[in-house]
């Protein structure tokens, strides 16, 4: 057997462990990419989470609105607003992490939905231990005069489980009058405060505030075009 026909199977095998050894190594390049991507849009979004919280903390700038051609949040008629609706989000969201937040598309009317088990004892009227310390925050930021504006109104909101069972009805509205009596004790105007029936979708096992800024408390943009203004004095 001469060198040559020796040599020839590993001569033969060779380039297919060239190809196995590039496609191996181009697996991991991948694979190590795909990694690198999925850390980069994960920091992302924990930076983008980050910067929000803190935005929202310390009052931080609001998006102007986009409808008008000169926004009433240019000339700073919404910063009260914006801020006050910032700092219940963030107050909720920091003490009650499931709370549902929904905001009108003015931003005038800010609904926080909870769970009632979160904030009352099991089958209670009762506030949970530490509650009251979420309600007194709620009224100081209510009550703020530098940051909250002149008008706005509290509603409390409680759903009843269907039928006509008058005792299951008593725990939903004697939990929210707990709400309201304590936000009253608390300096939240009485005038501003009430009470009711969730009007459409109701979980008898949440609670809703509905935190609404009449149009009223807006003053007309002095910017707005002529028609603009004449259409609002119509409607008011």
């Amino acid at each position: 057997m001469t060198l040559d026909s020796r040599l020839a199977p590993s001569t033969k095998s060779s380039p297919n462990a060239n190809i196995v050894a590039m496609l191996s190594l181009k697996l991991l390049l991948l694979a190590f990419f795909i990694l690198l991507s999925t850390i980069s849009k994960y920091e992302e979004e924990r930076s983008r989470a980050v910067l929000e919280s803190v935005a929202v903390t310390f009052a931080g700038a609001v998006p102007a609105t986009k409808s008008r051609a000169v926004p009433d949040a240019g000339i700073g008629a919404l910063d009260k607003q914006a801020s006050l609706s910032d700092r219940i989000r963030a107050l909720f969201k920091q003490t009650l992490p499931l709370v549902e937040v929904e905001t009108s598309a003015d931003g005038r009317v800010l609904r926080l939905e909870v769970r009632a088990r979160e904030l009352f004892e099991m089958g209670q009227a009762e506030l949970r231990p530490q509650r009251d310390v979420l309600l007194r925050r709620l009224a100081n930021a209510l009550t703020n005069s530098q940051q909250a504006p002149e008008l706005y109104t509290v509603e409390v909101l409680h759903a009843v489980p269907p039928g006509d069972d008058a005792s299951a009805t008593r725990l939903p509205v004697a939990r929210s009058g707990t709400i309201v009596r304590a936000l009253d004790t608390l300096g939240v105007p009485r005038e501003r405060l009430s009470s009711g029936l969730w009007p459409t979708r109701g979980n008898p096992g949440r609670i809703a505030f509905e935190i609404t800024l009449p149009s009223e408390e807006i003053p007309p943009n002095p910017l707005a075009p002529q028609e603009e203004q004449a259409g609002r004095e119509t409607v008011q």
